[in-house]
């Protein structure tokens, strides 16, 4: 018997997040943990581990943070250990065309599940008609002009830090 329901990504039934009673309705990521990786050879394949396809990803990674320590330590450990944690931040890319923004948003729906995942070019999501924002984790805006960031601005802050919001 649960009294509500709710939705936190962790498939911890005992995580201090789930309130008592509850019915946590996240099913899990789209990939999962392997067993078989080589701490010797960490960029050679070995079983389902494609260690040259995580060379690219950690490089892909380190061009969109222009190789800051900081940067890169968030995108490859607290992004993916602490999901059902409220991060509090937004990762803003800003670049030239090709250099892989997109690709990351791509590869992490792989990662997570493209169901965790929803892309806005224009800023929509926020207002009555939110729906596409149930059960996301990540939130891709591209192309934003100034005048919409800036008339956003509140919204976008507001988005970032709430823990409970209305869907």
């Amino acid at each position: 018997c649960y009294n509500e329901i709710c939705w936190i990504p962790t498939l911890d039934p005992d995580h201090e997040d789930i309130p008592p009673d509850s019915f946590n309705t996240f099913r899990g990521f789209a990939s999962q943990i392997l067993d078989d990786y080589n701490y010797n050879e960490p960029f050679k394949n070995n079983g389902y581990y494609n260690g040259k396809a995580v060379l690219r990803f950690n490089t892909l990674l380190g061009v969109l943070v222009n190789e800051n320590k900081d940067g890169l330590i968030y995108l490859k450990k607290d992004l993916f250990q602490n999901t059902a944690r409220l991060p509090e931040i937004a990762l803003m890319f800003k670049s030239e065309c090709g250099v892989g923004k997109d690709l990351f948003t791509s590869l992490l729906a792989e990662i997570l599940g493209k169901t965790y995942i929803t892309k806005d070019a224009k800023m929509e999501v926020f207002g009555n008609f939110n729906g596409t924002l149930n059960e996301k984790l990540i939130i891709q805006f591209n192309e934003v002009c100034g005048k919409d960031g800036r008339f956003n601005k509140e919204l976008l802050k507001d988005h970032i830090t709430t823990e409970v919001f209305q869907i």
